[in-house]
Formats: C-alpha cells, sequence, structure tokens
C-alpha cells in the first residue's frame, strides 16, 4: 500500500499493476500451504466484483487461462459477503460461513 500513500488513496492502475506481480506467488502459496499441486485443482473460482476493474481483469485474465490449461471449470461470484459480511441487524445470511 506504499505506492498509493502519497496519492492519498488507492490508484487502479496501480493496483492492477502490483496484481499482475502478485497473482502467482499468491497461487502457489495457497497451493503450497494446502499441501496441493495444479494437478489437484478440478475448478477455478473467481469474483465477479466488486472491486477495481483493472484488478478484477488481471484475475481474471489468469484464472481463465489457469482453468483453460488445466481442463477445469471456471466459477464466478460476487465478493460481497467476504467483504461486507452481515451485521447482527442485517437479514441476509452468509452463504459460506465460515467467511463471516
Amino acid at each position: 500500500m506504499d505506492e498509493h500513500a502519497r496519492y492519498g488513496g488507492v490508484v487502479p492502475e496501480i493496483a492492477a499493476r502490483a496484481h499482475v506481480h502478485a497473482v502467482r506467488p499468491v497461487i502457489r502459496r495457497a497451493l503450497d500451504e494446502a499441501g496441493l499441486t495444479l494437478s489437484d485443482v478440478g475448478a477455478v473460482a473467481i469474483t465477479t466484483g466488486p472491486g477495481l476493474s483493472g484488478a478484477l481483469q488481471v484475475g481474471l485474465a489468469r484464472a481463465k487461462g489457469l482453468a483453460y490449461a488445466l481442463g477445469v471449470p471456471l466459477y464466478g461470484g460476487t465478493s460481497s459477503p467476504v467483504m461486507s459480511p452481515p451485521t447482527p441487524w442485517s437479514t441476509a445470511r452468509c452463504p459460506t460461513p465460515a467467511w463471516c
């Protein structure tokens, strides 16, 4: 986030470029921590938003390429339940309780 500090907030172009550099190491770390390899992946899931469009496009491009290369389905969904879990006064239910 230091790269955004001098601008006083998130700069979408800088965020998208940071995603380009971070996406591969993040995937590798997730697989390593789960004790899995790419051959264990049965599907690829991505968020369709909300988020910065440039950063979402980076993730989508990587996810599509990965799903295609592995011959597995690609699923999209909103990140709203994760980013904004229900409040005690909300009637909404979190679809994945472990996330909320």
